[in-house]
């Protein structure tokens, strides 16, 4: 870099201090100030370092949103509690409540009673009352809890495949009152009830729970008379199913022979609750 002499404009080199030409004594070139590199760097790495912090700080606390918000969706999504290894037999399908708050299989001959048809529930308990057999499908708890709701409701013949089948039911319905109740509780219950009804109570069993998937529940299979004097026999396999809020009382009849019986166990043990 040059610079010239004030006196006698002669061209000088930088480190020159005496004109060559003139003699003359002269000042250094001088030039603006500029930050050193480092700290220019210093700067720099200071303000991209705060950048990256901003937004790693929005991404974190975008998946975190995200994460709680799906935690809070799948939370409200039917998850499986009991049944999980019951396999479909050929010839049936999954029934889906239409609540989507549980599901089973049934033999795909059968008829559904739809709770949210145009009557309603009503149309459920009209069915039910109207029918004497299916009267007596939810003893003996159904007189212990006269605000059973029922909300599921289907009928058709056992054995599927059979000639000459036999009329059969399930029906589901909720209960606040027995989900107040242990499992222990429930099984003294069944038994006082049985006995001042005159029910055989066939099998009492609680069944143990399966840890993370559902909770202890109460399996009952009961036996009434028609009490018309018909001496026809209705026998129930019953699944009492605890939740949150309410109990689901599952209740599947048919005649007491064992070839019936076993179409209607299948219908029974297949129930899964989907909401807790």
């Amino acid at each position: 870099m040059t610079h010239r002499c004030p006196y006698c404009d002669q061209r000088l080199l930088e480190d020159e201090t005496v004109c060559w030409q003139c003699g003359r004594q002269v000042e250094p070139p001088t030039t603006p100030q500029q930050p050193a590199v480092r700290e220019r760097w210093q700067q720099e790495k200071s303000t991209f370092s705060l950048s990256a912090v901003t937004i790693y700080s929005a991404l974190t606390a975008l998946i975190i949103s995200g994460a709680l918000l799906a935690t809070i969706y799948l939370g409200k999504q039917p998850r499986l509690q009991a049944g999980a290894n019951v396999e479909l037999p050929e010839g049936w399908l999954w029934v889906n409540e239409s609540s989507n708050d549980f599901l089973l299989f049934l033999p795909e001959s059968w008829r559904l009673i739809d709770p949210e048809s145009e009557r309603g529930e009503a149309s459920l308990e009209a069915s039910i009352a109207s029918h004497p057999k299916w009267r007596r499908v939810m003893q003996p708890f159904g007189r212990l809890d006269e605000g059973l709701s029922y909300v599921f409701l289907a009928e058709g013949q056992v054995p599927p495949e059979a000639t000459n089948s036999v009329d059969a039911a399930v029906v589901v319905a909720q209960s606040r009152l027995l989900n107040q109740l242990s499992p222990a509780e429930i099984v003294s219950l069944a038994e006082d009830l049985a006995a001042e009804n005159e029910i055989t109570l066939i099998e009492n069993e609680r069944i143990a729970a399966l840890p993370g998937i559902e909770e202890e529940y109460v399996a009952l299979v009961v036996e009434t008379e028609d009490p018309a004097g018909t001496g026809e026999s209705l026998r129930c396999q019953q699944r009492l199913i605890p939740g949150q809020l309410d109990l689901f009382l599952v209740s599947s009849c048919s005649r007491p022979e064992s070839q019936y019986q076993a179409t209607i166990r299948q219908i029974t043990d297949s129930f899964q609750r989907l909401t807790p």
